[in-house]
């Protein structure tokens, strides 16, 4: 027999016993719908979480700053506390040193600052407000969704980030140009409030453009540096000027980041890139898939011993059928792929079937959380891959002829007249 002849006589096989080929494959198509909604939902999750830094902006940038042990034991160290004890402050002569590493571009203190922020018509939030240097400014024009940049830097005016407002306020962009702002301590909410701490909202940034580096509100170095060391004050951070937990450093080239890194640690200093934060981010959903994989294969597992019996029942049932084809002369090769064969069938119809029911469900639950919790229209929880599907479904056919191997062996083997004379 060749190949189209035995799936031809497996496939007829199967269709003469449809109740007994559809409950088999049942367990298939619950173990594998398990198998690819689990692992579709980390997938899902892991693609969000890696498109929020994988961004050109968020590979350009590289955060640095100096720990005990770094370089900086002759400096003195903060007690900050809560593990923050390690770190040394970084200084404006720091600053200045990382400016001429070869590959970057340029050099920000990291305000590290979150303040109280009252908007006109909305309820206080907390938030993040970091500085913009002149340097930066022209990057961050070319990511501003409504309004514009300032013009003059000594203006107090601010720019927010999208997300605050889809989050936070529920304003739309273009509201929310013009309206003021009020800044006040996260320690000082009854502390009264002065000019110098309202600010003008210019524009609003589109904030995926810089993954989590566009989640602050934004105003000129200088008016931060100035709300810092009124409104940051903190036992645990650094609020004096030219105190400093870490920098943010701006590369010319995001594939020069592990080349700039290797620099700054022979100076002395740490640092954390987007790269090596994405290579930490995916090893550990690598961990987390194949946990999740585990759990929803163990339906597949279970669904092998159906499989086994199935085929065990047809080597009985059809035990006269093999001694008359082996006596037509049929060799043991030819009785057991035929065998293997049905059992590959029952594992591709339920992968199949499996797979098309895991992804519709995934897409279902995917809705509803759309609407139980409000999730941006373009986020999605469940993805199904090229891999995960052919995965998926080239497993259940594994499992299936692994299921199906001892009856075809049995099969196989079986001596031509006594199958015959069998009753």
């Amino acid at each position: 027999m060749n190949v189209a002849d035995t799936l031809g006589m497996a496939l007829g096989n199967l269709a003469r016993r449809k109740g007994r080929t559809v409950l088999t494959a049942a367990g298939v198509v619950v173990g594998v719908a398990s198998l690819v909604l689990m692992v579709s939902l980390g997938l899902g999750i892991q693609r969000q979480v890696v498109k929020l830094f994988e961004t050109d902006e968020s590979l350009r940038t590289l955060t640095a700053h100096r720990a005990k042990g770094d370089g900086g034991g002759k400096k003195k160290a903060a007690s900050f506390g809560f593990g923050l004890d390690q770190i040394v402050p970084l200084t404006d002569k720091d600053l200045e040193e990382l400016k001429s590493v070869p590959g970057v571009v340029s050099v920000k203190p990291q305000l590290d600052m979150f303040l109280r922020v009252a908007f006109d018509g909305a309820a206080t939030v907390v938030h993040p407000v970091e500085g913009i240097t002149p340097e930066e400014e022209q990057r961050f024009k070319s990511h501003i969704t409504a309004g514009a940049l300032w013009t003059d830097r000594a203006e107090r005016v601010c720019l927010l980030p999208n997300a605050i407002l889809e989050m936070k306020v529920d304003l739309k962009p273009q509201d929310v140009v013009g309206k003021k702002v009020t800044f006040s301590g996260f320690f000082q909410a009854d502390a009264p409030k002065t000019d110098e701490d309202v600010y003008t909202v210019v524009g609003v940034l589109d904030d995926d453009a810089f993954s989590f580096k566009g989640r602050p509100i934004f105003v000129p170095m200088e008016h931060g540096l100035a709300l810092r060391e009124r409104m940051a004050a903190h036992p645990m951070l650094p609020s004096k000027k030219g105190s400093y937990l870490s920098a943010e450093l701006r590369l010319a080239d995001p594939r020069t980041s592990e080349d700039v890194a290797k620099r700054l640690r022979n100076l002395g200093y740490s640092s954390m890139s987007t790269r090596e934060l994405l290579k930490t981010i995916n090893i550990v959903f690598l961990i987390l898939e194949g946990f999740m994989a585990c759990i929803g294969a163990i339906g597949l597992v279970v669904s092998l011993f159906g499989i086994a019996n199935t085929m065990a029942m047809a080597v009985l049932e059809r035990t006269r059928e093999i001694g008359i084809m082996k006596a037509l002369g049929a060799r043991n090769g030819e009785i057991g792929r035929l065998f293997l064969a049905e059992a590959a069938a029952i594992g591709a119809l339920g992968g199949l079937v499996g797979l098309a029911g895991g992804a519709l469900i995934g897409k279902m639950l995917n809705g509803i959380a759309h609407v139980a919790v409000d999730l941006p229209a373009n986020v999605s929880l469940f993805h199904v891959s090229f891999l995960l599907a052919a995965g998926s479904v080239g497993f259940s056919v594994i499992v299936s002829v692994v299921a199906g191997w001892i009856p075809a062996r049995r099969a196989a083997r079986m001596e031509p007249v006594t199958a015959v004379r069998y009753e």
